[in-house]
């Protein structure tokens, strides 16, 4: 299968990170956020017919090193392990607003390690895996409202309309193109949403702060900024312009 083999590949390359300065440099929340970030796609990939072999492979290449950074067979078993290690970490600038996060963040490796177990063999289980994921969001001090708004869309993807399959492809790609656009499980996102034709209407970046005009982008509808919450409002507002590079931007292999 061509996915997977794309997959090995990435494994024998070693990983889309390879060192722990390219994950940490951009601070602890935002080291955190990728990790959620990289649930959500394994969460939505699972449930993808065409995608579950390369979720339930990836799942169990996690499992297979997430103790230390240095022997994580994955970008997802890499930043378990970071997270792991946070205390003893040096995570840069803002000292003072890290040592709060640190606080509040207590990750649950038994939790973790079998909703992993339960993806690699290829089980699907929604009920236990909104419960999962209320659990992480609360073990990471999850804040960002669109972060939350993607969890409540996305966690039982494959009984979504597309409408709201959009919004959250929409924002994920935006946001691990902006923050992990080498991430080692990002092209089977990119792959669902070129697919299924996810994309909304190419504007602006989201990262930029800049508003598209509504009447510009009839996909920025109040009906569906209901659904995403105000704290997200510019996950449907927005397009991606910027994961439009994602594939160039995430050969740049460090």
């Amino acid at each position: 299968m061509e996915g997977l083999e794309y997959i090995n590949s990435l494994i024998e390359e070693g990983r889309g990170y390879r060192s722990e300065h390219l994950l940490t440099q951009a601070g602890l929340r935002s080291t955190l956020d990728k990790l959620y970030l990289a649930f959500l796609a394994l969460q939505i990939a699972n449930q993808d017919e065409a995608e579950a072999k390369e979720a339930q492979h990836y799942a169990k290449q996690t499992l297979s090193g997430m103790r230390s950074f240095a022997n994580s067979s994955t970008d997802l078993g890499g930043l378990i392990a970071l997270i792991n290690d946070a205390d003893d970490i040096d995570w840069g600038r803002n000292k003072e607003i890290n040592d709060t996060i640190l606080k509040r963040i207590d990750i649950d490796n038994s939790l973790i390690k079998s909703y992993l177990n339960r993806v690699a063999s290829g089980r699907l289980n929604l009920g236990q895996d909104r419960q999962f994921f209320l659990a992480l969001e609360s073990d990471l001090s999850i804040s960002d409202p669109s972060l939350r708004a993607m969890r409540r869309l996305g966690v039982d993807w494959s009984q979504r309309m597309t409408a709201d399959r959009q919004l959250v492809a929409t924002r994920w790609l935006q946001m691990m193109r902006a923050k992990f656009n080498r991430f080692d499980f990002g092209h089977i996102m990119v792959r669902i949403t070129r697919r299924d034709n996810l994309e909304l209407a190419p504007v602006s970046n989201v990262e930029t702060g800049k508003v598209v005009d509504p009447k510009k982008n009839p996909v920025a509808k109040p009906s569906f900024l209901r659904k995403l919450g105000w704290g997200a409002v510019i996950a449907a507002g927005l397009g991606i312009a910027a994961a439009k590079g994602w594939e160039a931007g995430r050969t740049k292999k460090s």
